[in-house]
């Protein structure tokens, strides 16, 4: 890591990776995601919190929006106004409403 400089010579105001640095690609899917689940000691699906970031930019997603959600679909609900939180919010309550007007 590399220090990034400010306006002021001994001002530090963050880090830039520098040399070489391993990335893993792990190709994702439900399957594969049930798999590291079922393979996991003392964790469900229902414990583990499902974290998706980019940048500075994260949520921790409930497991069926995270297995069901396209990678572009989880992105487009960081960048929205209100965020994840609103747009799941508002999905749940337009479910409920319309398990409202089925039992009607």
């Amino acid at each position: 890591m590399e220090p990034k400089i400010g306006e002021q010579p001994d001002e530090i105001i963050g880090y830039k990776r520098t040399g070489h640095h391993t990335v893993y690609y792990i190709p994702f899917s439900k399957e594969k995601v049930d798999e590291i689940i079922e393979k996991s000691v003392g964790s469900d699906k229902e414990t583990i919190l499902f974290n998706f970031s980019i940048g500075a930019l994260g949520y921790e997603f409930p497991y069926e929006v995270f297995v069901n959600t396209s990678y572009d679909g989880l992105a487009h609900m960081l960048v929205q106004p209100g965020g994840p939180r609103l747009i799941l919010a508002n999905r749940q309550q337009q479910q409920q409403q319309l398990q409202q007007k089925q039992k009607q």
